[in-house]
Order: structure tokens, then sequence, then C-alpha cells
């Protein structure tokens, strides 16, 4: 079982492993270490309608900025 450890370390944030999955497909550019805070910490609602986006449109660049918008 994965423990979820609570950071403020930019560079040590765990993501969720949808987000890690959008950022694997995503490779058009670097996310800064506050961007890849807002994708750890994003709601399941937002993780879920990132998702959903990525497999509709098979765009992880447009699920990855859902996220970045609305997270």
């Amino acid at each position: 079982m994965m423990t979820h450890r609570e950071s403020t370390d930019c560079s040590s944030a765990t993501l969720p492993a949808s987000m890690q999955t959008l950022l694997d497909r995503y490779t058009d550019r670097q996310l800064t270490q506050q961007e890849r805070l807002v994708l750890a910490h994003a709601t399941p609602r937002v993780r879920c309608e990132a998702l959903r986006i990525f497999f509709e449109m098979n765009d992880a660049a447009a699920g990855l900025e859902y996220v970045l918008a609305n997270g």
C-alpha cells in the first residue's frame, strides 16, 4: 500500500498515478516546480476531468493544461 506524504519541497512532490500518466505522454515542455505541485495536489474531480479530456481528445497536453488551470 502506498502512503501519501505531504511535503513542502516542490521537487519531491509525488504525483498521483493519473497525473504521472499524463505527464509521461506530455513531453513538449518541462513543468516548473510550482506546476508539479499543482498536479500533485489536484482534486480527484479535476484529475478525473483531465483524464476524460485526455482519453476523448487523445491529447495529454489538453488534459495537463486543464489541471494547471483548475487544480
